[in-house]
């Protein structure tokens, strides 16, 4: 299995860059799967009829802040996939430029 990634980044080597960024990337959209919901989270954490011994009730806009925090996340991670998606398919045609063998 090493063998193999090694023997693919060496076929990639004119486009390493793009691959690692697209990792890198990759790395970021991964982790920001966990945003919206630790939001959802913090919503219901809030919430007197879920958590009675709540200390701050949940208020409009504090409902409203984390609404927008999870908006932003999802659209970060649009936006983050269709940078991977990007690079990693421009590294793939440079890929099938070298002659196998």
């Amino acid at each position: 299995m090493l063998k193999t990634v090694r023997d693919f980044i060496k076929l990639m080597s004119g486009q390493k860059r793009e691959l690692y960024a697209s990792l890198v990337l990759s790395f970021f959209d991964g982790w920001l799967i966990v945003v919206p919901l630790l939001a959802a989270f913090h919503i219901t954490a809030r919430m007197p009829e879920f958590n009675p011994d709540v200390a701050e009730a949940l208020t409009m806009p504090v409902m409203i802040r984390y609404s927008l925090i999870m908006l932003a996340s999802i659209f970060a991670r649009i936006v983050l996939r269709y940078l991977v998606s990007c690079l990693r398919s421009g590294a793939s045609q440079g890929c099938t430029d070298y002659p196998l063998g």
